[in-house]
């Protein structure tokens, strides 16, 4: 069942690599590397949440959903950064994929 699981999560991103050439008027290849940087942020502050710091999994989920969030949110603000409201987006995106994906796989 596993395996389902993971295969679904690799066709589902698999476009993605198509839509990154923003000359074609796909997503800029920087969402894409704030969706995936967000993604594994929060996967790996779920990991140290639950295991270094003994948290349930639920308070685990929300701990580094909302880390990871103001993390990669607060990067936006730094002097020499180019705010853009879809990198938040992206940001949040990735976010809700890693949920997806502790809450699919039951970590």
């Amino acid at each position: 069942m596993n395996l389902i699981k993971l295969l679904l999560i690799l066709c589902l991103l698999q476009p993605t690599k198509a839509l990154a050439d923003s000359s074609s008027g796909g997503i800029e290849t920087d969402k894409i590397a704030h969706f995936g940087t967000s993604y594994a942020l929060q996967m790996l502050t779920y990991g140290f949440s639950k295991k270094a710091l003994g948290l349930k999994k639920s308070d685990a989920m929300i701990f580094s959903a909302f880390a990871s969030f103001v993390i990669m949110t607060s990067l936006e603000y730094m002097p020499g950064q180019r705010f853009d409201g879809k990198d938040i987006l992206a940001n949040g995106i990735g976010v809700g994929a890693a949920s997806a994906t502790i809450l699919m796989f039951d970590f």
